[in-house]
């Protein structure tokens, strides 16, 4: 979860916890990246983005986006409020 500031941003990640194993692996006040192993054995990655509406404040999130592409091996979701 990203925190709130004052009464912008802020991420939330709801999951059903039976069926799913969650584990984030890396937290921005613009984003929160999950991997997510299924219970059926699918394991993939997801990206919720919130991302500030300043563009020069925005690099900082397509920095560490870039920096995730290289790391990431599993399917990989990104998706949220991009504010581009």
């Amino acid at each position: 979860m990203a925190e709130a500031n004052g009464l912008s941003g802020g991420i939330w990640i709801f999951w059903k916890d039976n069926s799913v194993n969650l584990e984030v692996v890396a937290n921005t006040y613009q984003a929160v990246t999950c991997f997510f192993r299924m219970s059926s054995g699918a394991v993939w990655f997801f990206t919720a983005v919130y991302a500030c509406p300043c563009p020069i404040a925005r690099e900082s999130l397509w920095d560490s986006v870039c920096q995730l592409s290289e790391s990431i091996t599993f399917p990989w979701l990104l998706g949220g409020d991009f504010n581009a």
